[in-house]
């Protein structure tokens, strides 16, 4: 007779009797000829008991961390499970690091030399700026030792201005005024750092030697304002000072007024 299955499963397995039988003894799952059926069913219901137990809060965290844990941890033929490969990994990424200090540093070096570079065309700028005012100094001096008649009006005009014609004055004025602009040139390139003290001193003085002569004191207080305020105090202290001596220089050894 086969063997009929009721009720709920005890220790895993449902209660399970032949019928007609009053004591309900429990028979054997494998001797019947549905016993393949009442297998499945067994498995069922230790399906249902398994899913139908309640899983706290707790349990769930518990299962999400070993989860994490695990796809945390390298699998076997992963590339960070190979000791080789991990190791060519960490010296891939030094020499990484290695590339970006060295390209920092190309930079800092490349910066410097750009640097340095302006430097020194700010240098060179500067040179050119004051050997174009001497020349233009020279330029002006010229004029008075390649030209006898225009060195025989400076010669005089320094002395008494009042002794020239108008001609003359026009001449000895302008040749005059462009003899202080160039100073003053010279004198602001010093004053602003471009011109170091050892090429400012000697026209400094040869200026100051000119301040005595009476005939450029007359075109100084005729042309002063046009000329920059620095400037005017630094020719005005020369001025005084050269008064103070009470006599003209003789920068072209004159003994005599033409």
């Amino acid at each position: 007779m086969s063997c009929a299955c009721f009720g709920e499963a005890v220790d895993g397995f449902p209660t399970c009797w032949r019928p007609g039988e009053s004591n309900r003894s429990r028979c054997s799952l494998f001797t019947d000829v549905d016993s393949a059926s009442v297998a499945r069913r067994a498995v069922l219901a230790l399906q249902h008991a398994q899913f139908a137990t309640p899983i706290g809060v707790g349990d769930v965290r518990s299962r999400l961390s070993t989860i994490a844990e695990r796809r945390r941890l390298p699998r076997s033929g992963h590339p960070a499970a190979d000791p080789l490969t991990r190791e060519v990994t960490v010296t891939l990424e030094n020499m990484f690091y290695i590339s970006q200090t060295a390209a920092a540093i190309a930079i800092v070096g490349s910066l410097l030399f750009v640097g340095l570079e302006v430097r020194n065309s700010n240098r060179e700028s500067r040179h050119r700026t004051i050997e174009e005012m001497i020349q233009n100094y020279r330029n002006t001096r010229s004029l008075v030792t390649e030209n006898p008649e225009f060195a025989a009006i400076w010669l005089t005009g320094i002395h008494s201005f009042s002794q020239l014609t108008a001609v003359e004055k026009l001449r000895f004025t302008v040749h005059a005024t462009n003899f202080f602009s160039t100073h003053e040139s010279v004198f602001l390139q010093y004053r602003d750092g471009r011109m170091s003290r050892e090429l400012y001193e000697p026209q400094r003085l040869y200026l100051h030697g000119f301040l005595g002569y009476s005939g450029l004191k007359t075109v100084w207080d005729a042309r002063r304002s046009f000329f920059h305020p620095a400037f005017r105090a630094m020719v005005d202290k020369g001025v005084a000072d050269a008064a103070a001596l009470g006599s003209e220089p003789q920068l072209y050894f004159e003994t005599s007024t033409p």
